[in-house]
């Protein structure tokens, strides 16, 4: 992954119905944040807007939360678990890292998936791993009822097709029947007739039984299969991004929970960070 490409995610199940805009990859630039605030408590506290008292020992020493409010959610008061043990981790992790300065983009990183947890209310990992499952469900649910639709689409348009042929072709037909050489008539247009008999042949497989529906009517539904298909598949577009999000929020809490955050190889910690 390019160190500048970024994509930009919501997460869109907020307990306040507010959006909290992330990045995914690796960049040091800006921070979009239109709300982190949780049950009343902003992120960006002002009253302490910077992590210095110039103590060398201080791993915070110089990160400003006016300019970078996001780390403000690695100091809040949880009444969740994993929130105060990741902040315990978190903190101990930079403490050990201090000699090497963690890069401000990592640190970045820790807060937001921090923040994803208290956001959306997890107390655990495995309510974390619970709602990775359903999302991924949900999504699978999803990409098989776009498949169905995409499937009738593709029948719609072949009836379509068959339908015209059908009308295109009936009156040749009907005039071989009424003909007193019925054998010299078909014939002379075996072409027409034949592709008749293929048309009623194809549209009788959709119904068997039934007269055959108006090709008004199978244009109506045909647009409104091409409508529910564009639906579907941005619903799917934004469930595929909301999965990816609790994946990589999934394997971040690992990292920070087990201290193993400064050993995720530098590619596949560009894909795991939720910045």
């Amino acid at each position: 992954m390019n160190h500048q490409d970024h994509t930009e995610q919501n997460l869109s199940d907020r307990p306040d119905g507010k959006n909290h805009k992330i990045h995914q990859g690796n960049n040091h630039g800006n921070i979009e944040k239109e709300d982190a605030v949780h049950n009343g408590t902003d992120f960006d506290n002002t009253q302490n807007t910077e992590f210095v008292d110039s103590q060398a020992e201080n791993p915070f020493a110089g990160y400003n939360l006016e300019t970078n409010p996001i780390l403000g959610v690695l100091f809040i008061q949880s009444d969740l678990k994993l929130v105060t043990d990741l902040q315990t981790c978190i903190k101990a992790q930079m403490s050990r890292a201090y000699a090497q300065k963690v890069q401000l983009s990592n640190l970045q990183m820790l807060a937001h998936t921090v923040a994803f947890v208290q956001e959306n209310r997890l107390g655990t990992p495995e309510e974390l791993d619970q709602k990775r499952r359903i999302a991924s469900k949900q999504l699978i649910q999803a990409e098989d009822t776009l498949r169905s639709t995409k499937e009738e689409l593709r029948q719609i348009n072949e009836r379509i097709h068959y339908t015209g042929q059908f009308l295109a072709t009936r009156d040749t037909f009907r005039q071989m029947l009424n003909a007193h050489n019925k054998g010299k008539y078909r014939n002379e247009h075996a072409a027409e007739i034949n592709r008749y008999q293929k048309a009623r042949d194809i549209l009788r497989t959709y119904t068997p039984e039934g007269k055959f529906p108006s090709l008004k009517s199978l244009q109506a539904r045909k647009a409104e299969l091409q409508e529910l298909q564009k639906t579907q598949s941005i619903e799917i577009e934004n469930m595929r991004k909301n999965e990816r999000t609790i994946s990589i929020a999934a394997q971040n809490v690992h990292y920070i929970l087990e201290g193993t955050v400064d050993r995720v190889p530098v590619v596949q910690r560009e894909c795991q960070q939720i910045i």
